[in-house]
């Protein structure tokens, strides 16, 4: 066997070779045209493009170009352009062609002029990130953005696009973030399952476009906020939820904010931005938002069996305890998600078996995640208004000395939303059985806690 090990390496040693030279790889002739392009087409005020002196073109020499990158020393395919922020001026150049292979093109935060070229992804169409953003680019996008199917990223706000959304959008199957802000795009588009904001519409869009709307096929779909559509009557007081059906027959829910936001368009539209992408099973998915003169609209999925608390009184032989183990359960899940399962922990603030949504699996989801700062940006003056509402308060927020939320009132909250479930009555105001016993307009807490010190704490349980 050592024999056979010695053979091996010696077949091996004689058949490599006695010395490897490194080479200097001779760059792409369409690259170097690109980048010749870029320089010759645009305005370069600053000078940033002054070490692009092609002297040397060697794909060292050209690689280490400031914005440039290349895949590696030895390959010479330019695979990113990151010019953003060299005060550039002037039209997209066509001479991006040339830059056939690149997967970045970042050009944001400069002062290009223009439309964008139609065939801008068929000169860069393996691009996997393109911003354009904070130019002065205008007219309408074009639906041949399409072609470029690779997207993971496409930012177009702070332009000044109008016009409509290309429907040709819905096909970036690969498309995780898409920024129109601050444009002049038609009145409140909204597509589900997308992200896309408009500074004079403020549409705002989460995940992956699949079907567009309009503000007025959002009046349509709730029968123009029909009162019997009302899905949770002011649940959480910042605003009421209508059930909707567009007109491709899909299912959705419309909050109309209560209050009016004193948030500038600009934070608001961040706000959304951010609870746009909180996922979890268990939380209700804020799918868009609508900003209309000064009213605030938000979209979000349907879920079929609507609030618990209205499940709790239209449907309450429907809920046996096998289901209402299950809603306690899921939006436990939920709670502990918010509060341990990000990096940032979430205070929701205004939890309630109103914010409490059910399927119908009998799954929980909840809903007004990340709206509590909406309620204290209003400027109300309870200060049940700030941490939750009614039966829901913890002791230490209600005299109003603490009106900030914390993961313990939500904790609290979520303790009466169990109670409720357990007893059938509601957290505020005892009914039925619980008022025939004297107890009518007790907290719900009070209640369970004085059956409780006279060793009746059986009694509250519903049978």
């Amino acid at each position: 066997m050592p024999y056979l090990v010695q053979l091996l390496l010696l077949t091996v040693a004689f058949t490599l070779p006695t010395s490897v030279q490194p080479q200097s790889a001779t760059p792409r002739e369409d690259d170097v045209r690109c980048l010749r392009g870029i320089q010759s087409s645009l305005g370069d005020p600053e000078g940033r493009l002054a070490s692009w002196t092609f002297t040397n073109l060697s794909s060292e020499a050209l690689c280490s170009y400031n914005g440039v990158s290349c895949w590696n020393p030895q390959e010479s395919r330019v695979v990113a352009l990151s010019l953003s922020g060299f005060g550039l001026t002037g039209a997209l150049p066509s001479e991006l062609q040339y830059c056939s292979a690149a997967t970045t093109v970042d050009l944001s935060g400069n002062q290009l002029n223009g439309q964008i070229p139609s065939a801008l992804c068929s000169w860069i169409s393996y691009v996997v990130n393109l911003d354009l953003s904070g130019n002065q680019l205008s007219g309408s996008l074009p639906a041949e953005l399409a072609n470029c199917r690779f997207l993971n990223s496409l930012n177009l706000s702070g332009n000044q696009f109008s016009g409509q959304i290309p429907d040709s959008l819905d096909h970036l199957d690969r498309l995780k973030s898409l920024d129109l802000s601050d444009n002049n795009l038609e009145l409140c588009q909204w597509r589900a399952f997308g992200r896309v904001y408009s500074h004079s519409t403020s549409v705002s869009l989460f995940v992956k476009p699949i079907v567009e709307l309009k503000l007025a096929d959002l009046i349509a779909a709730t029968r123009d906020f029909n009162r019997s559509d009302v899905v949770v009557a002011g649940s959480s007081r910042i605003g009421t939820v209508y059930r909707g059906e567009p007109p491709d027959g899909s299912m959705l829910m419309v909050k109309w904010l209560q209050y009016s936001c004193s948030l500038s368009d600009n934070e608001f539209q961040a706000e959304m931005s951010r609870i746009g992408q909180l996922r979890h099973q268990n939380i209700v998915p804020l799918l868009g938002f609508c900003i209309f003169e000064k009213e605030r609209l938000l979209v979000y999925k349907h879920i079929a069996r609507g609030a618990l608390s209205l499940a709790l009184v239209s449907e309450p032989a429907a809920l046996d305890w096998v289901a209402r183990r299950k809603i306690a359960v899921s939006a436990a899940r939920a709670l502990a998600w918010l509060h341990h399962g990000l990096r940032v922990p979430h205070v929701h603030g205004n939890l309630s078996s109103s914010a409490v949504l059910v399927g119908d699996d009998y799954e929980a989801r909840i809903m007004d995640v990340g709206l509590a700062r909406l309620v204290a940006a209003a400027a109300v003056e309870s200060v049940g208004d700030f941490v939750g509402f009614g039966g829901y308060v913890a002791p230490e927020h209600e005299s109003g000395n603490n009106p900030v939320a914390t993961m313990q009132s939500d904790v609290y909250a979520f303790g009466v939303v169990l109670f409720e479930l357990v007893t059938g009555q509601e957290a505020s105001g005892m009914a039925g059985t619980a008022a025939r016993r004297g107890v009518n307009g007790k907290k719900l807490v009070d209640w369970v806690s004085q059956l409780g010190v006279s060793g009746r704490v059986s009694d509250a349980i519903r049978h």
